[in-house]
């Protein structure tokens, strides 16, 4: 399988989790590019992921995380 993330999903009203398995490309460094599975919209869980479940409830502490640039 691919690298898997967990999104917030809020369109329902109340935030939720959600999984997504995602393409990337060829290693670049340390990173690499996401080639498919997200959206720019999309809002990526970044701490206390290892114990979510698809459909969990969770609250949104801090949304002030820049996105990474692609083009770096």
């Amino acid at each position: 399988g691919g690298a898997q993330v967990w999104v917030v999903d809020s369109d329902g009203g109340s935030p939720v989790v959600a999984s997504r398995v995602l393409e990337l490309g060829p290693p670049r460094g340390t990173s690499s590019v996401v080639v498919s599975g997200l959206s720019e919209a999309d809002r990526v869980v970044g701490r206390g992921n290892e114990s979510l479940r698809e459909g969990q409830a969770v609250r949104i502490v801090d949304q002030t995380a820049p996105a990474m640039d692609s083009s770096e």
